[in-house]
């Protein structure tokens, strides 16, 4: 009997350990409010990824998806989620701890943002109008929207009425509906509208790791995982992060006039004899002769 107790003991503690290790979820979570344009595509976007990962890792993998930036951010922070995916005009803004995995790129100018209104304006008529903006971290639309969209030329708090929204969806719907008379939009949401200015060319999406380690396999399995409309994850490089952290504190670098080259002039001198042109140049004496009479003064 004793025996028995001791088995059943044994295969209890096997079965909890099991039961233990089983528990163990990863989670991954997206704040993606351009780069995917409607809120439940996003919630299947990144079941879909939760899927793929746990399919090729073997382990529990859960999926969520943030409204908000600073929850995600703060998620990352302290280790709730393991894996995230963020747009990239708000990845210059996690903090430092965080560090890139991977590239999300969309193929040719779908992603690029672009400042669009209802009618053809130009962007110096447009001082005092209400401007709809994706919202990332609390307070920094005006320095994002100028850094980053801009590039810096153009002082977004001081040209516009800032009217910060959660998404895209919302901003136009904000246009569609007068409360804002242009917004911000990527090149895909655009349909419809005139397109006033195009900002430039940033990542699509941004990978990133928190304070939690990655379970083994997880960053090469992310790599042969297909998103859309993410249409593949390159491997970061490593500065991604500090790059567009620069960009959205500091701006890009000021940049300098070209300067055009003057053409070389040639000269072939072998086609020219200099004795034979007899050149007589008066003397020197009377080019350098003073004047007889000077002034007193």
């Amino acid at each position: 009997m004793r025996r028995l107790q001791l088995g059943m003991l044994v295969v209890a503690g096997l079965l909890g350990g099991t039961g233990a290790v089983a528990a163990e979820t990863v989670e991954v979570g997206i704040f993606l409010p351009t780069v995917i344009t409607d809120g439940q595509e996003r919630l299947r976007v990144v079941e879909k990824l939760a899927q793929q990962l746990q399919q090729d890792l073997g382990i529990p993998v859960t999926g969520r998806s943030f409204g908000r930036f600073q929850d995600f951010s703060e998620a990352l922070a302290s280790g709730a989620i393991s894996l995230g995916v963020v747009d990239g005009w708000a990845a210059g803004q996690l903090p430092a701890s965080v560090t890139p995995v991977a590239v999300g790129r969309v193929g040719g100018d779908r992603h690029r943002l672009q400042l669009v209104s209802k009618t053809r304006r130009s962007v110096p008529s447009l001082q005092g109008a209400t401007l709809a903006v994706v919202r990332g971290a609390p307070g920094t639309e005006g320095k994002l929207t100028t850094q980053l969209f801009f590039s810096g030329d153009l002082q977004a708090p001081q040209h516009f009425k800032l009217v910060p929204v959660p998404n895209v969806e919302s901003a136009r719907e904000a246009l569609d509906a007068g409360g804002a008379e242009v917004a911000i939009l990527p090149a895909g949401s655009s349909t419809g509208l005139e397109v006033l200015y195009t900002g430039p060319q940033l990542p699509a999406a941004l990978v990133v790791m928190g304070k939690k380690r990655l379970p083994p396999g997880m960053r090469e399995a992310l790599l042969k995982t297909t998103l859309a409309p993410l249409e593949r994850f390159l491997p970061a490089q490593g500065e991604e992060l500090a790059s567009l952290r620069v960009l959205a504190q500091r701006g890009p670098p000021r940049r300098v006039p070209m300067m055009a080259e003057s053409p070389t002039q040639r000269f072939e001198l072998d086609l020219v004899d200099l004795n034979r042109l007899e050149l007589q140049l008066p003397p020197l004496s009377s080019t350098a002769a003073l004047p007889q009479e000077t002034p007193d003064d």
